[in-house]
């Protein structure tokens, strides 16, 4: 069988595009994802273990629920100070 010759290349296409041994990283196809919530589920990564803070069994786009995390009571700062603005008017 006669080698590919490409049309813009006069060397044959298997010995230009030839890839380097050992560059590319192990691929897992069983790879273990996480979550903080406890869910774990398998996918394909180079990595043979994940983990993840929001998967789509707690993430609220997907649960259709709403949680406001409150850092150091922020939340109710700003509902004291729309009450006040509001009672002002």
């Amino acid at each position: 069988m006669a080698p590919v010759v490409s049309s813009v290349r006069s060397v044959p296409l298997s010995t230009s595009l030839s890839m380097k041994a050992a560059l590319h990283p192990q691929f897992h196809t069983d790879a273990t994802v996480t979550c903080v919530c406890g869910n774990t589920f398998l996918t394909g990564s180079t990595l043979p273990e994940l983990k993840t803070e929001v998967c789509s069994l707690c993430h609220p786009f997907f649960t259709g629920t709403q949680r406001i995390v409150d850092t150091g009571g922020q939340v109710e700062r700003f509902r004291r100070r729309a009450a006040a603005r509001t009672a002002a008017r």
